[in-house]
This record gives C-alpha cells, sequence and structure tokens, in this order.
C-alpha cells in the first residue's frame, strides 16, 4: 500500500464525507477516471483486510470488511463471500466510529429475526450466515448516509501437509455456479419477495449472476512455523518475506501491497531436511474435555525394501468444457489430461468424457491403453473447447455405471472448476454408487470450488489436488498420478490408552495415498498419554506409535474438534432428511460458539441509528470474479437470464412489488463521524487508487 497517498486520500475522503449542499439530488458512486481506457472505475464499496497468525499447523485468521456507503441513502449492505471449508468462524465484531459492538453465535432462525428486528429499528446490526462450507454472507443493516461500518470476522483453522510440503490456502474470488433454478420459483420471487424462501433465491441468483466486484484486499502473515524453514514460496502472489527480529518466524505481505482478490492466495513453506517424519500435537483444555488435534506424515514405503508393483487401472477421464472453464482454466485442464493420458501403462483401461451442459464419450466403453488408443484421446482433447452450461450428473453416472474389469484397479478423475451449486447432491451420487471406484478430483482455475474437491474425494475415498497456475499444472498432477499408481495404507485403526474415553473425528480412519498425513482431531476425558496407528501396507501389517512427550496448548483446538465433527455430520447425513443430524450440529455449533448450516453470528448496536422517516435501500456488493473468468459467458447464463427477463415483464405490467433498487433521494443528517471514520474512509479510498493503478496495466499475480 502507497504510504504517500495518505494526506490527499484523507482529503478526498473528508470531501466524501462532508455533508452535501445538493442532499435532494440523487447522488452518483464516487468514480476514478481511467485515462488508458477513456473510462472510469467505481470507487470500492466493500474493501477487505485479512491477517493471519500461523503458529505450528494452527491458524488463526482475522478478516475485516469495510462496507463505504458514499450516498445520501441509508443503506443495507449484502455480501457473499469465501473461506476455506474447514474454517470455525467463531467471531464477529461490528465497528461503528469508536463503537465496537460483539457478536454470538445462536440458531440461524433466531440470529435472521434477531436481525431483522434491528434493521426495521433503525440499529446498526451484522449477520454473518454459511451458505455453503465455503461461502458465507455478511449482511450490515442501517449503514448511515456518507459513512463506513466495518466488520471484523475471525476464524479458527490449520495448515495442509502433503508430500512434506506445508500448505495454507485463502480463498479470495468466488467462482459463479452453474444452476438451473425452476422458472416458477423466479416468477413468484419477482411478486413475493417477502416470502420466506425467496432470500435463498436471491442469493442463489447473485451467484451465478454477477459481473465482478471492485473489492481490494490486503494482507498480511505472521508465520511461526515451529522448525527451521528451507523455503517459502507463494504460487499465487508476488510477497515479501522478513525474518522475525526474535527468530521466531517471518511476516509475509503482498510485494505489490494489495491485490485484486481475482485468484486464491497459496502459501507454501517446507522443512529443512531431517530424516524424521514429521508430527504435530496440539491440545486445549476446557470445562468438557480435552482437545487434541494431530498431523502426522507417515514415511515412505521405499525404505529399502521390494519395490511395489504397479497395479493394473481402468481409468476413466471426465473433464469439465463448460462455459466457466473458458480461458486459463481450458488450458490447464486439457494440459493435466494430455499428461494424464501419457501416464497410462500397456496394462491400464482407459475412457475419457467430456461434459459441458451435454456430454460425450471418446469411446462407447474404456479401450485398451494402446498408443493408437491413447492418441486418439489425445487428438480429441486438443479439440475441446469451453462454453455451455455445467451439468455433473449425467456425466458422473455415465462414468460410474461403465462396466468394470475385475481384475483392474477402478479409478475415475475429474477434473473440474467446480462451478455448480449442487455440491451435496455430486457428492451424495458419488457415495451411492462409487462401490469399487475411486474418484481423484483435481481443481482448476484461479478459484477452484475446493469444497467440491474434497467431498467428491470423500466419497470416492480418493485424493484431490487443486491447480490455479497453468506453469503448476505438471507439479500438482505428478503428485496426484503418483497416488494414483502407489498402494495405499489400509484398514487404518487409532489405538488410544487403555480405558481412555474419546471421541475421533474421523471415526473411521480413511485410506491414505503417498504423501498423505494422518490428521485426526480427538476430544477426551484426560490427557494423551500415548497413540498407536495400525494398518496395512498392501498385504502386510504396519505400524507406528507417536511418542507424545509434553504437548503444546493453543487456545482454539476445541474449534477445530467441533468443525470437523460438522463436517462428519453433514457428511453422513448426505441424502438424507434427518433431523436428529440437524439438532447435532446446532448443539455442538452453539456450545463451541461457531457458524454452521443451522447456525449464525448476530451484532447489534443498541443505539438507535436511522430515523423512523428514513427509507432504508438494499445493495448487494458484487463478490471479485477470478482471473481468466470470461464474462460475455457469464451474462449469458440461464438464471440470470430468466429473472432479467421476468423482471422487465413485471415492470411493464406496473406493479413491481419486489422493489427498483434505485437510489433514494432522502435529506442527509447532520451528524459527525469522527477522526477513525475519516481514517478509514482514506484507507479505503487508498486500496481504491492501487487497484486503480493495478487495473491500469502493472503486471500482477493477484
Amino acid at each position: 500500500m502507497s504510504r504517500g497517498l495518505v494526506s490527499q486520500l484523507l482529503v478526498i475522503s473528508s470531501l466524501l464525507l462532508a455533508p452535501s449542499a445538493m442532499s435532494q439530488e440523487a447522488v452518483e458512486p464516487l468514480r476514478f477516471r481511467d485515462d488508458v481506457k477513456n473510462s472510469f472505475i467505481d470507487a470500492p464499496g466493500i474493501a477487505t483486510e485479512i491477517d493471519i497468525d500461523v503458529e505450528g499447523t494452527i491458524a488463526r485468521t482475522v478478516v475485516t470488511q469495510y462496507f463505504l456507503n458514499d450516498t445520501d441513502a441509508w443503506q443495507e449492505g449484502i455480501y457473499q463471500f469465501p473461506l476455506p471449508d474447514d474454517a470455525a468462524v467463531d467471531s464477529l465484531t461490528m465497528m461503528i466510529g469508536e463503537r465496537r459492538v460483539i457478536g454470538f453465535v445462536t440458531g440461524k432462525d433466531e440470529a435472521k429475526t434477531i436481525y431483522e428486528t434491528a434493521k426495521d429499528e433503525g440499529q446498526a446490526a451484522g449477520l454473518v450466515d454459511q451458505k455453503r462450507p465455503n461461502l458465507f454472507k455478511t449482511s450490515v443493516a442501517n449503514i448511515p448516509p456518507r459513512s463506513l461500518i466495518a466488520i471484523e470476522i475471525a476464524y479458527q483453522g490449520h495448515v495442509a501437509l502433503d508430500d512434506q510440503l506445508f500448505s495454507l490456502r485463502l480463498p479470495l474470488a468466488i467462482t459463479p455456479r452453474y444452476e438451473r433454478i425452476g422458472e416458477e420459483q423466479l416468477r413468484h420471487l419477482v411478486t413475493a419477495a417477502d416470502q420466506p424462501w425467496a432470500e435463498e433465491v436471491m442469493d442463489r441468483l447473485a451467484l451465478s449472476g454477477f459481473e465482478g466486484g471492485n473489492n481490494p484486499v490486503d494482507l498480511n502473515i505472521s508465520l511461526r512455523p515451529g522448525f527451521s524453514v528451507d523455503r517459502i514460496d507463494s504460487g499465487s502472489h508476488d510477497i515479501e518475506t522478513i525474518a522475525r527480529d526474535d527468530g521466531e518466524g517471518f511476516d509475509i505481505t503482498l510485494a505489490r501491497g494489495i491485490s485484486h482478490g481475482t485468484r486464491d492466495f497459496t502459501l507454501e513453506w517446507s522443512a529443512a531436511p531431517t530424516a524424521e517424519p514429521y508430527e504435530a500435537l496440539y491440545t486445549e483444555q476446557l470445562e468438557n474435555g480435552h482437545y487434541s488435534h494431530l498431523l502426522m506424515m507417515i514415511p515412505d514405503a521405499d525404505d529399502g525394501g521390494p519395490q511395489a508393483i504397479r497395479p493394473k487401472r481402468q481409468v476413466t477421464y471426465i473433464i469439465d468444457v463448460s462455459g466457466s472453464m473458458d480461458g486459463p482454466s481450458i488450458r490447464q485442464a486439457k494440459k493435466a489430461l494430455l499428461l494424464a493420458l501419457d501416464d497410462l501403462g500397456a496394462d491400464d483401461l482407459f475412457n475419457v468424457i467430456a461434459f459441458n451442459d451435454g456430454y460425450w464419450t471418446v469411446f462407447p466403453n474404456a479401450v485398451p491403453a494402446d498408443a493408437e488408443r491413447v492418441e486418439a484421446a489425445k487428438g480429441a482433447v486438443r479439440g475441446l473447447n469451453a462454453g455451455g452450461g455445467t451439468e455433473m450428473m449425467p456425466p458422473l453416472i455415465e462414468a460410474l455405471t461403465e462396466p468394470e474389469s475385475t481384475d483392474h484397479l477402478r479409478q475415475i478423475v475429474f477434473i473440474t472448476d467446480g462451478a455448480v451449486g449442487n455440491e451435496s447432491q455430486v457428492a451424495s451420487t458419488i457415495k451411492k454408487l462409487a462401490v469399487n471406484a475411486r474418484f481423484f478430483a483435481i481443481g482448476i482455475g484461479s478459484a477452484p470450488n475446493a469444497h467440491l474437491m474434497r467431498h467428491i474425494a470423500m466419497a470416492g475415498r480418493g485424493a484431490y489436488s487443486l491447480i490455479d497456475d497453468v506453469n503448476n499444472v505438471e507439479r500438482e498432477l505428478s503428485a496426484v498420478l503418483r497416488k494414483m499408481t502407489t498402494p495405499a495404507l489400509t484398514d487404518l485403526e487409532l489405538v488410544l490408552p487403555d480405558g481412555l474415553q474419546a471421541e475421533v473425528i474421523p471415526e473411521r480412519l480413511p485410506d491414505l495415498f503417498a504423501g498423505e498425513p494422518i490428521s485426526v482431531a480427538i476430544k477426551s476425558a484426560e490427557p494423551l498419554t500415548s497413540l498407536r496407528i495400525e494398518g496395512k501396507r498392501g498385504d502386510s501389517p504396519w505400524e507406528t506409535t507417536l511418542a507424545i512427550g509434553e504437548p503444546r496448548s493453543i487456545d482454539g483446538i476445541g474449534k477445530i474438534f467441533a468443525r470437523r465433527k460438522i463436517q462428519s455430520l453433514t457428511f453422513d447425513g448426505l441424502g438424507l432428511s434427518d433431523e436428529s443430524v440437524k439438532d447435532e450440529i446446532v448443539e455442538v455449533a452453539i456450545r463451541h460458539q461457531i457458524v454452521s448450516d443451522h447456525t449464525s453470528l448476530v451484532a447489534v448496536d443498541e443505539a438507535i441509528l436511522r430515523p423512523e422517516r428514513q427509507p432504508l435501500t438494499q445493495k448487494r456488493y458484487d463478490p471479485t470474479l477470478p482471473l481468466g473468468w470470461q464474462e460475455d459467458r457469464l451474462k449469458a447464463l440461464e438464471a440470470e437470464a430468466a429473472y432479467r427477463k421476468l423482471k422487465e415483464q413485471q415492470l411493464e405490467s406496473g406493479s413491481d412489488n419486489a422493489g427498483s433498487g434505485q437510489v433514494l433521494q432522502i435529506g442527509l443528517p447532520q451528524t459527525a463521524d469522527g477522526f477513525r471514520l475519516y481514517l478509514l474512509a482514506g484507507l479505503l479510498l487508498m486500496l481504491a487508487g492501487a487497484t486503480l493503478a493495478l487495473v491500469r496495466g502493472r503486471p500482477s499475480h493477484g
């Protein structure tokens, strides 16, 4: 961030927030001129600061969203944004000038009632809902004219470990979801916006029809890995890494100050070479028990013994060629698939299925991977182009019902950006039908749907990988191919000390492929003193013992356990309508004060801000489009087009009960906002200025 702009931007912000001499006129948003494109760019209505504190394998993240109202109308701001799907969101603080209002977790319906009541009474209120495990929505009611409200959200998470490489992934953009929303729902939505389900449909439409927001992101990371580091790198952004004076870690920032937020941020680091496998155990003692989080890397099978025999495989490759894959994503996907085809062995069987809103196969069924057929498949792949909708279910069912060879290992590779809204239906279908097949999901693009990739891998008892850079395709895919051809550790069991009462998540340990760690969350009546893990490597027994010693205590381990348990309950309940599962999720979420499908965070300021006579307008802030997204295809999405057509018809008939969304012409209340508000507005405008500089042609990964 360019600190030299502070003084002049504070002057601009004071002009922005000063009372208007023409308060009865409709107010245009603040805009900056882009001389290169001979056009204007809107100042961001929302900007985000993210601070991440990594200690060992535990990460604490604080996300601060600044909602700027630069009009003369009172506003309600609504913004959908991505978070990691394993994030335990547990804190909400609303900042209005000098006031800080702390939120709390309660049932989703109750939180909504509290928020709506406060909104109607003119109180400032904030609400954070989980729309999907990796998609959240912030609603902010009664943002005063010419002012700014900050919403601070915090969550607990953990670091990933794979092939001795530690990594952190922070979603910044949302890949729009393709959904078929019924025309009857849309028709009712236009005339009955007050119906309980109308808001949900509007949220879904917003994710299939947004044009991409101007939402700059500032990011700071404090990394204390707990060991000597070999390297620190980001494959997504240029970063600056500074060793801390106390020798305890590193401070990491974006090299260019801010990011467009058009691609997910990734950070990777590795330990200095060591002969010992990595293991970490963190604990937290709460009133209702002892919580532990274990991350442990299993030693490689290559210990001087006989080499593992590569199994004969029957592999079906499914590649997404829908409109959302246009641009860099389809190039990455095709490169990955061509490399995978080169990895086929002479004894393997294979087929390729491509899909958008239809699907087609290269061969009627799986065929031997001889040179002629592999080359024919590669020719078909090279000719693929992206376009159309994203209908995943038909090609999935085609692959799952393909005749199987009894003497081949059945594997399905799914290459997609995951731009669909029916993730649970996809995972449920795989869980039911993938009897002998193992699924390997490869997420493509600058902001892939990581939750769907994880869900596919869990349902299909396989693994997943995310490829967000065409330059990383070979490295990332080689790790997936190694897992597909290397025997896994199977029949794994965590053996606890005799007599210890404990709950382990996951209850049944999954099979592990090469390079994957064991990761479990544990709640026990007493502290852990020892752990043993037993299983099979191939047909041979295998076991390892963890010498616990003195585990490291850290806050938030209980919340990680709770989030893991909710994920487990949700996955176990796929395709079911079980109220007892919902009740258990609510009980766990409220006890640990975290957001879930059925609980929300809500905060209400006791002060009454909006005068009763002043109306409230609603503003939906568009999430940021991923890098490489083709907007012309986005605008042609079926749901958005259907809604706009129905809306236009309703307006022509002269009876629009859903509201017009225009800026209201109202007077400006004479209130003082305070220096901190000007400072925050200055920050927001600095971010806007830096965004403009990036838009005007500076090269950037972000």
